[in-house]
């Protein structure tokens, strides 16, 4: 039996599980961000009641490597890929979720404290707590991948709203009668300017003019088909006028949003995350400079627009921080 003590001189360890439509990860990790040992697995069943035996038999596996620090957990943070509502959990991507109490079986099978949010506002508290937004206490934080989703962090607290359900920035409704959206209305930022809107528009536009779309289709393998977001951009880069379109517009509809969340949140800094931000320049450059048009003028200096630092593991960090909050002045009470 190990003993249930941390190492002299080391924070005392948490759990951290990050819940995602195409992964899932959990790690045994400590406040000062310390990753000990985690565990990775695929979606290979979107079915909520085979991904939440699977967690915990990466839970299990954190045990089996770290005993000695596993026996002395007592918090453990969890980042939903969807929204929370209390400890009601929905999924777009994943049905059965509403009839799970996942923080609750956690806590009656091992005794931890265990609090779950929205996985955007998890990766915001990473981001505030260990990335991009360090020494910051007021952030809006943007994801944009595959969707988008988003998180506000006012006075180094998570706005959650009245039902925990604030910060769904990737719904924010931005064109009248536009596209449908993944949520069920239409024209918002996701069917906009998400991985998977941009990669649609892609795949029509190769489909309706291959000439014009030829260096796009080339990338593809010569199959439309294939074509992703990630693809797009590089089309662009290398001059194919169809994909330079379309980037232009997904920016523009991301700015008016960035600019829209400044007007709102009065944030420090706005940073973005997610796949689609691994483009570098290519997205940041515009993007800035077209984020201007939107602010207020009378805001009097500009609010950077920054990269996020933590990749893929924003959410098992902010997941430390959500399960072990800081007391200090920058992060007191981000709960």
């Amino acid at each position: 039996m190990p003993t249930a003590v941390s190492r002299p001189g080391e924070p005392e360890p948490v759990v951290a599980i990050d819940i995602g439509g195409t992964k899932c990860m959990a790690a045994l990790g400590s406040e000062s961000g310390q990753i000990f040992v985690r565990k990775r697995f695929e979606v290979r069943k979107r079915e909520a009641a085979w991904i939440e035996k699977e967690i915990r038999a990466a839970v299990e596996y954190l045990r089996s490597a770290e005993p000695a620090r596993f026996a002395a957990v007592r918090a453990c943070g969890i980042g939903f890929g969807g929204p929370v509502e209390g400890r009601r959990l929905f999924s777009h991507h994943v049905a059965g979720w509403e009839n799970i109490d996942l923080a609750g079986g956690i806590e009656r099978t091992y005794g931890w404290n265990t609090k779950i949010d929205n996985d955007a506002n998890v990766a915001a508290l990473g981001e505030l707590i260990f990335g991009a937004g360090r020494g910051l206490t007021d952030i809006v934080y943007f994801t944009v991948s595959t969707g988008i989703g988003g998180g506000v962090i006012s006075g180094g607290r998570i706005l959650r709203g009245s039902r925990g359900l604030a910060g769904e920035l990737g719904h924010m409704n931005l064109v009248l009668g536009g596209p449908p959206c993944t949520c069920g209305n239409s024209g918002c930022l996701e069917s906009l300017a998400s991985g998977w809107a941009i990669a649609a528009r892609a795949r029509s536009a190769a489909v309706e003019d291959g000439q014009k779309a030829a260096k796009l289709l080339e990338i593809a393998g010569g199959n439309a088909e294939n074509i992703s977001a990630k693809m797009v951009f590089q089309a662009a880069g290398a001059g194919c006028p169809v994909s330079r379109d379309i980037i232009d517009q997904a920016i523009r509809h991301l700015a008016r949003a960035v600019g829209n969340a400044i007007n709102l949140f009065d944030p420090q800094a706005v940073i973005i995350g997610g796949g689609i931000s691994l483009a570098g320049g290519a997205l940041f450059e515009p993007l800035r400079r077209c984020v201007k048009s939107y602010v207020m003028r009378t805001r009097g200096g500009e609010v950077p627009v920054l990269p996020a630092e933590l990749g893929d593991m924003s959410v098992l960090l902010g997941a430390i921080a959500l399960a072990r909050p800081r007391q200090s002045s920058a992060s007191a009470g981000c709960l």
